[in-house]
């Protein structure tokens, strides 16, 4: 932690420190510039100088300026001052759900429900202009004094889950190794709301690899089990949005906020007997008409960006609601490099929107490895894709002296000249081993021997010693 009263760039001077974490201190503080109370996130010396990081944080920013919604707490700047790389919000007016959460506490549920209404339509936001927040927990949760819901933290770079408290909301996949998603905020966020209405997250331990194992092999306790009062169909909400199969959750924020909105409407019961056919026609007929103008609403078809450098192409894609994602790398000569020499889904398809689109970018000459060790899978991705290559197969160990997530070892190694588009493999830390069981050893057996038969003692005899 760096003393009060530092002023970043001759405009920001630092206060108290609020609260820190593995890869940041918050500060509150002064924007001299504008006369007004700000909060300062400094990101951490040894992680202010990781170039991956930082162009992400670059990638990030450019995102999040862009977006306006009262459901999100807006980023003023970010900026790299001598080691020193901080994010500047506006100060809350409120609390974070983790200063307001006690242990063994827990809300309402029809106010836990509203909580997490706003916070998925803030996140569904986000989630619309291509961005994944990746570190939702209670202290990205902030409650003001109006009752408005903020999710904070959006320029927050993805890291290694090192510790216990952002295990407990980190969704399986992330923990393994995967890129965060829309997917995993929706996890992450229904653990917030699953401790809400409970007191206690949906995986309790004492440490994080044990927290790590338990989201690997087994579903969280149903949340009406701990809560019978709750109405089932939002206890069977939450309990979907937990699923460790990504695929049988709620695909994104907006989803999930309509999901706990609505519950199940009441059934008009029949009172005489009609022929039910005309009902079926009538039904068929409506949800043909629906799903047709369904699929109309909320598709998109896939602009053309063959040809476009990367930056413009991606920045078409998602204004058209869409995902792009590099592909590979092709070593044409006819292209610069960067530039997109093809494109999945082709153009004119029509999407949902929110599809990734892969692009294929031309690479023209040989690249180079990176080194990849000590990065997280994230990050090592992103580092291959910088440098005109692909992730290949990636394995796992388990070394209890190394962070949980990061690469360990790579191959082809770094500084290696290699065709674009070659893939490298990494072995990624997966966190402590399992312990190990030592058997005991088998009980030795001893024949059974004749019996010692002891003289019986003398009467009146004195031992005297010798």
């Amino acid at each position: 932690m760096i003393g009060e009263a530092l002023v970043l760039n001759g405009r920001y001077r630092l206060g108290p420190a609020l609260f820190e974490d593995d890869d940041m201190v918050a500060y509150e503080a002064t924007d001299l510039e504008h006369n007004r109370p700000v909060l300062v996130r400094l990101i951490r010396p040894e992680r202010a100088t990781d170039q991956v990081l930082l162009g992400g944080l670059k990638r990030r920013l450019g995102r999040v300026r862009k977006l306006n919604h009262p459901g999100l707490l807006p980023v003023y700047d970010a900026q790299l001052a001598g080691e020193h790389l901080y994010v500047v919000e506006p100060l809350a007016a409120g609390h974070s759900l983790a200063q307001r959460l006690a242990d063994g506490q827990h809300y309402p549920w029809d106010e836990a429900r509203a909580i997490g209404i706003a916070a998925a339509q803030g996140l569904g936001a986000a989630h619309r202009a291509g961005l994944v927040h990746g570190a939702i927990d209670p202290s990205a949760i902030v409650m003001n004094q109006d009752g408005t819901v903020q999710i904070t933290d959006l320029a927050r770079p993805a890291t290694a889950v090192s510790s216990l408290e952002r295990a407990r909301f980190v969704a399986p996949e992330v923990l393994e190794g995967h890129a965060p998603s829309a997917r995993s905020d929706v996890y992450s966020l229904a653990s917030v709301v699953y401790l809400l209405m409970t007191g206690r997250a949906p995986y309790e331990a004492a440490d994080t690899a044990t927290v790590v194992n338990l989201k690997r092999s087994t579903e969280p306790t149903a949340l009406i089990e701990l809560r019978p009062d709750l109405p089932s169909d939002l206890a069977a909400v939450v309990d979907q949005a937990l699923s460790r199969d990504p695929a049988r959750r709620p695909a994104n924020g907006d989803a999930l906020a309509e999901l706990l909105s609505h519950g199940p409407r009441p059934i008009r019961r029949v009172t005489e007997e009609r022929s039910p056919w005309p009902y079926i026609l009538g039904a068929a007929l409506a949800m043909l008409f629906l799903g047709a103008l369904a699929w109309m609403l909320f598709t998109t078809p896939v602009p053309t960006v063959v040809g476009l450098p990367e930056s413009q192409a991606r920045q078409v894609l998602i204004e058209a609601g869409l995902d792009p994602e590099i592909t590979g790398f092709s070593a044409t000569t006819t292209l610069d490099r960067r530039d997109v020499v093809a494109q999945t889904p082709a153009a004119g398809t029509r999407v949902p929107k929110g599809e990734e689109v892969g692009l294929m970018l031309a690479w023209p000459g040989e690249a180079v490895t990176p080194s990849l060790l000590g990065l997280t899978e994230l990050d090592a991705r992103s580092r291959l894709a910088a440098a005109g290559l692909r992730p290949g197969i990636v394995t796992s160990t388990q070394d209890a002296t190394r962070p949980m997530g990061v690469v360990v070892s790579q191959s082809p190694a770094a500084g290696q000249q290699v065709d674009p588009n070659t893939e490298v493999a990494m072995v990624v830390n997966r966190g402590t081993p399992p312990p190990v069981v030592v058997e005991p050893p088998p009980p030795t057996i001893i024949e059974s021997a004749p019996p010692v038969v002891l003289p019986a003692p003398q009467p009146n005899v004195n031992i005297t010693p010798a």
